[in-house]
């Protein structure tokens, strides 16, 4: 619990793999030209939601635990792997075919987050000409995050 705030608190865990730390995660050529395709299989307590790169293609209970299934990634740098676990409650938009996610401790955090992102998102594709129509986004609202934001394809923590 945090002090001074109203806030509840949640148990989360979030992996970040900048350049050269994916190889903490797993066996690897961590490098920025070496590139693969995952698909991970994550094993979560029954309360907590997984999230990743891509679109869950299952989630089956076993005993107290849930296990997520993700689709398979494009080719993409280990350090762009991402997974955040987490029992925060999220927000989804739908705007213009466009699906964004928020994720974040309180329902007001995740209306203007999701709402400010959207938009933002929607004027790439005016400035830059090119739609941007990601096949998901999620945007994990991370307290305490020392190492700053990391914008992973399909998820931003």
């Amino acid at each position: 619990e945090r002090e001074n705030s109203t806030a509840p608190s949640y148990i989360s865990l979030v992996a970040d793999c900048s350049p050269t730390l994916a190889r903490r995660w797993f066996p690897c050529f961590d490098e920025a030209n070496k590139k693969a395709t995952f698909q991970l299989k994550v094993s979560h307590p029954i309360e907590t939601t997984a999230y990743s790169n891509t679109r869950p293609l299952s989630t089956m209970r076993d005993g107290s635990t849930q296990i997520t299934h993700f689709a398979k990634t494009a080719r993409m740098p280990t350090y762009v792997v991402a997974l955040a676990i987490t029992e925060q409650p999220s927000i989804g938009l739908n705007a213009d075919g466009f699906e964004l996610r928020a994720v974040g401790r309180t329902r007001e955090d995740l209306l203007k987050t999701s709402t400010e992102a959207l938009s933002i998102l929607r004027n790439f594709s005016v400035f830059d000409q090119v739609p941007f129509i990601p096949e998901k986004t999620d945007i994990i609202l991370v307290e305490d995050y020392i190492i700053g934001a990391m914008e992973n394809p399909g998820i931003i923590k």
